[in-house]
């Protein structure tokens, strides 16, 4: 009677330890759409259609095409030029180009790449952010014209005058008796622009290393 008994109470339990095991274990993941990423990648959480991004060591974020481990250039600066972390997250590179003796302070060359304008349209901006010395026209004092370097077709600018953009980059108000050295290169991913900035006769100075520098360019391997 015992024994019966017992077959009828664990019989009774069955059907409660069946439905407990099926509301406790988690329903399977459903398949992802070929062709899509999973959502732990670091591009998660973006909207349809958004530009991937990477993560660089620094712990931001840079269009992939831009980021450090990607496409880009590479070039060699003057011995003389000191390299400096760039100032702003839109350069690529810096550098402070040491004084000719008659001038007050040193130069700066700033490497760009990822902004926005062609050639043509960037060139007549930093042309713009000068104002002719008194008595000349500004198409004489400054210049633009495309050249071959380094088997590519490169954008050189050149201008001198007061620097009216200078307040731009926190080195105070407008700043007479300044030239311009520049270089726009095509990269494999976009354009690159190299812009020489300081006392006209530390620009001029300056004229051969920069230019040396244009023509050491070559894609990053």
């Amino acid at each position: 009677m015992k024994r019966r008994t017992l077959i009828w109470a664990l019989a009774a339990l069955l059907p409660l330890t069946s439905g407990c095991r099926k509301n406790d274990e988690l329903e399977p993941a459903k398949p992802r759409p070929e062709g899509t990423a999973p959502t732990t990648s670091p591009a998660a959480g973006l909207p349809e259609g958004h530009p991937p991004v990477s993560f660089d060591k620094s712990g931001g974020t840079l269009p992939a095409s831009l980021s450090k481990d990607g496409p880009g250039l590479v070039w060699t600066p003057p011995p003389s030029w000191k390299s400096e972390p760039p100032s702003s997250g839109m350069r690529k590179a810096q550098y402070r180009v040491p004084r000719t003796e008659s001038d007050s302070e040193d130069a700066e060359c700033a490497v760009f790449a990822g902004i926005g304008g062609g050639a043509k349209e960037n060139a007549r901006r930093w042309v713009d952010q000068f104002s002719p010395p008194e008595g000349t026209a500004a198409a004489d004092s400054s210049k633009v014209e495309e050249r071959t370097s380094g088997g590519r077709e490169v954008t050189f600018v050149e201008a001198r005058g007061t620097f009216t953009a200078a307040g731009m980059g926190g080195g105070g108000g407008p700043k007479p008796g300044f030239a311009l050295l520049g270089a726009i290169v095509p990269g494999p991913d976009g354009l690159w622009f190299f812009k020489l900035v300081g006392p006209q006769k530390t620009i001029e100075a300056q004229r051969v290393p920069f230019r040396q520098m244009i023509d050491s360019i070559q894609n990053k391997p």
